[in-house]
């Protein structure tokens, strides 16, 4: 990873107005065609970002929330994840009915550091454009 923040990543690849091309202050040039010069550049930012070493993913939404207790299901909706605040815990239930229980402490950057090693687990193994 270059160690650059993603909002320096962005301001290196702002947007120059231009007539028939989308274009960057990098240098990067694409002709419009008729096609949306914002979304063009969106998508070269995206890839300016993913380039620099950071994953984009959309967060699931919650299938479940009560008093301090969360859970989300996996995109093939059958791993389930919950999170317990309480006990500062988590748990991986699997489709078998086996459960792993992940003991904490289980804080915001603990749950984002091992979050990001198995994105980055993922990309490893290929899969890293989905």
């Amino acid at each position: 990873m270059s160690g650059q923040d993603a909002r320096d990543v962005i301001a290196a690849h702002e947007r120059v107005h231009g007539m028939r091309l989308a274009t960057c202050k990098c240098g990067w040039e694409e002709p419009i065609r008729g096609r949306d010069v914002t979304v063009l550049h969106a998508a070269h930012q995206l890839d300016a970002l993913t380039a620099a070493g950071f994953a984009i993913v959309k967060l699931p939404e919650p299938i479940h929330r009560c008093d301090r207790d969360v859970a989300w299901l996996s995109r093939d909706d059958e791993i389930q994840v919950d999170y317990d605040s309480r006990r500062s815990s988590i748990c991986v239930s699997y489709p078998d009915g086996s459960d792993i229980p992940i003991y904490g402490p289980w804080d915001a950057d603990r749950a984002l550091d091992v979050g990001t090693a198995l994105i980055a687990a993922h990309a490893e193994a290929g899969e890293g454009d989905d």
